[in-house]
């Protein structure tokens, strides 16, 4: 896979030929030499870029000619401002930005050898150890955004770039609902609801909460799972053991992170992700791709303890929620020490109420 094959959408189809951007005939913005054209997105052109300090390979992303309206030039000014600020592994970085007088406004990226998640979908499903694997990192970095008070409201394969080594970037925060974000509400529906987008979807601030993203996440991990774009909000959602019976116990995580009602998805992609690689533990099992989890994902080492798995099983509703929500938020305390002996007192206080569950707890 060439890194040249990263900036192109789905939207804007084929790879765009290459043509020399506008201006002068340079080629030279600041202390980028620029290249052929790659590719486009909603907002910009992508070109290769040379730093001509650091002769360093770059994308540069230069705000398209019938994107000049001042709710263009916001969102891609959001872009370069959160994703300078905001710094996390899985995160693609923005490295400059600016304005010139020539070429306009722009964001420049490392060039990554990567392509996007909804290229590489567009070949089938992702293997369960790979989807995931991705999961795991992309739930990091919704989940960091979160704490950072910002909502990405646009989490899809698209936005999502993956390298041949199984590492994952999210990308794309023109629709971010941050501190920093202007007032997007008169952006007509069309142009910003997908597949992907939770039903109570709308570019208002006051309405974005966390339960979009893990909507979202729950759609794009539906389409990893079984090859297929998610069904519109309130259709049946179908098994993805449809062509692996193997994946029958992922619908019941799926369904709920696809809830249309935002209280009872999971309270964070973390917790989402727990509870799908519990639930698939037995195939992960039986996978030769990467027995070692802890290499890609540290938070696998708790599920190593067979007695936890085996509990797991047998535990209600209310309980499995407790479960994730404890071990997303005290994985330290687990490591390989049993669940129960990590939260019995808090757990049975908690489900005092529940007989069931506090029989597993306190067996005396």
């Amino acid at each position: 896979m060439k890194p040249s094959t990263m900036p192109t959408s789905s939207k804007a189809g084929a790879r765009t030929q290459a043509t020399t951007p506008p201006g002068d005939s340079s080629n030279e913005l600041r202390d980028y030499r620029i290249h052929e054209r790659l590719g486009q997105d909603d907002l910009s052109y992508i070109y290769r870029a040379t730093h001509q300090t650091f002769d360093q390979t770059y994308y540069v992303h230069l705000l398209r000619h019938g994107r000049q309206d001042w709710i263009s030039v916001s969102r891609f000014n959001l872009i370069a401002r959160l994703g300078k600020r905001l710094s996390h592994p899985n995160l693609l970085r923005i490295e400059d930005a600016g304005h010139d007088e020539r070429f306009g406004h722009f964001y420049a990226t490392l060039a990554l050898d990567a392509r996007r998640l909804s290229d590489v979908l567009a070949e089938g499903a992702l293997t369960p150890v790979l989807a995931l694997k991705v999961a795991g990192q992309v739930a990091e970095v919704i989940d960091y955004l979160h704490r950072e008070q910002v909502i990405h409201r646009d989490v899809q394969p698209t936005n999502i770039l993956l390298t041949p080594e199984g590492r994952a970037f999210l990308s794309n925060l023109s629709f971010a609902a941050s501190s920093e974000t202007p007032d997007l509400s008169s952006i007509d529906e069309a142009d910003y609801l997908t597949p992907y987008s939770a039903p109570e979807q709308r570019l208002d601030n006051v309405a974005a909460v966390p339960a979009l993203d893990v909507y979202s996440f729950g759609a794009t991990l539906f389409h990893m799972l079984s090859g297929q774009i998610p069904p519109a909000p309130g259709e049946t959602i179908p098994s993805v053991a449809s062509d692996d019976p193997a994946l029958s116990s992922a619908d019941r995580v799926l369904r709920r992170m696809l809830d249309a009602e935002p209280e009872a998805r999971f309270p964070s992609a973390g917790a989402a992700v727990s509870a799908l690689r519990q639930s698939l533990r037995s195939l992960i099992d039986l996978s030769t791709e990467d027995m070692e989890e802890s290499r890609w994902e540290a938070r696998a080492e708790w599920l190593e303890n067979p007695l936890e798995t085996v509990l797991s099983g047998d535990l209600d509703d209310a309980f499995q929620d407790f479960y994730v929500a404890r071990i997303s938020a005290q994985t330290n305390c687990i490591g390989r020490t049993p669940f129960a002996a990590c939260c019995r007192a808090g757990a049975a206080t908690a489900f005092s109420g529940d007989q069931r569950s506090a029989r597993f707890l306190n067996p005396s």
